[in-house]
């Protein structure tokens, strides 16, 4: 099986095989920061402030290095049950026992619940807040050019 992944990766555009290794991998559009994590970490992210690269942060690569709660792995669905699909679907609903587990009684979920808390591994401990949304933007300034050469 890890082969023929292997081998899709490197045939997926359908004309030219991609090297599985440095030079190959950054021909790709993976973002700056996966970029940098391949030997040549200096050059490709003075590369991307340079000419304005976006990472989208997507990538497992990208996410661990800025130590960002990641969509990979468990953390890349959410469950949502619909409850009137499975009413309707449930021939005998008026067997269907719902139950509430904050009034039941049944304490083990509530303790495993505050066992998680304490680990330090949780998304609120991952998770580095973004504050550029609190920067006000004045649109009474605007970038005057000067005539900068920037060497490229």
């Amino acid at each position: 099986h890890h082969l023929s992944v292997l081998c899709d990766r490197m045939t997926y555009n359908g004309n030219d095989m991609i090297a599985v290794y440095r030079s190959g991998i950054l021909k790709d559009n993976i973002g700056p920061v996966a970029k940098a994590t391949f030997e040549m970490h200096t050059e490709k992210l003075l590369e991307a402030a340079r000419h304005g690269h976006l990472d989208n942060m997507r990538g497992v690569s990208a996410n661990v290095m800025t130590g960002q709660y990641g969509y990979f792995g468990t953390g890349a669905f959410n469950l949502l049950l619909d409850i009137q699909s499975v009413e309707k679907n449930n021939t005998n609903v008026e067997e269907v026992n719902y139950k509430n587990y904050k009034d039941s009684g049944n304490d083990t979920i509530h303790k495993k619940k505050q066992e998680n808390k304490n680990i330090s591994c949780t998304k609120d401990a991952v998770v580095i807040d973004n504050h550029l949304s609190a920067i006000d933007k004045i649109p009474e300034q605007v970038c005057q050019d000067d005539d900068y050469d920037m060497g490229f």
